[in-house]
């Protein structure tokens, strides 16, 4: 893991665009009960959640997680039309929590006047609001914002003030070279460091506590 680095000590406030799921919340129980329900339901046997995780994070094409989940092949495609109906349902994302460190490393980056921005691929933005406020996220953030991340950020950003995506996916960093930002990949969501490597963030951190500020 790049160790936490000083580079932006002492500059400019920067504006930090923090990615919801997988970077501010554990969402490793959600996507295992969707994924075993939808195992169950499709009449196959579930793996341990520490096998699907890896393979998960590993970013191992559905077919193969359906082959070891004793699934054939042709239910590939439904399975993922599953998935996607089933993710942002309520009985699901009850299942979410924040990380034990979320909230105090928000504290500590507001006490310095970052400028924070919550971005989420929700698409159901009335509930993922609802969510975001019962974890107790919104006081944290300037701006709240659900469907698509690079449409949602491009406007915010103010012209000569350096800016931070910070996420758990490929998503987040691509963003950020195409807007002329900096991406912070963590290794607290659906991506392990070898997968988030192929991309080349500029930075790469265990988690939101190794944000290089």
């Amino acid at each position: 893991i790049m160790p936490m680095i000083s580079s932006f000590e002492n500059s400019q406030n920067m504006q930090i665009f923090f990615d919801l799921d997988g970077t501010l919340v554990d969402i490793s129980q959600k996507y295992y009960r969707v994924y075993a329900d939808i195992t169950i339901f499709f009449g196959g046997v579930p793996m341990p959640i520490g096998t699907y995780w890896r393979m998960k994070r590993a970013h191992t094409s559905v077919s193969q997680i359906a082959a070891k989940s004793l699934l054939p092949s042709h239910v590939s495609t439904r399975f993922i039309q599953e998935c996607i109906r089933r993710i942002e349902l309520h009985h699901y994302t009850s299942l979410d929590t924040l990380f034990p460190y979320t909230i105090a490393t928000l504290k500590t980056l507001a006490l310095h006047h970052h400028e924070l921005h919550l971005i989420s691929a929700r698409k159901n933005s009335k509930h993922a609001h609802a969510q975001v406020e019962r974890l107790g996220l919104v006081p944290f953030f300037i701006s709240l914002a659900f469907g698509d991340k690079q449409q949602a950020i491009k406007p915010l950003i103010h012209p000569h003030t350096p800016f931070m995506i910070i996420g758990d996916t490929e998503e987040e960093i691509e963003i950020a070279k195409n807007l002329g930002g900096i991406s912070v990949a963590v290794l607290s969501g659906i991506r392990n460091k070898k997968i988030l490597s192929l991309y080349n963030p500029t930075y790469i951190a265990t988690d939101i506590r190794g944000v290089p500020l």
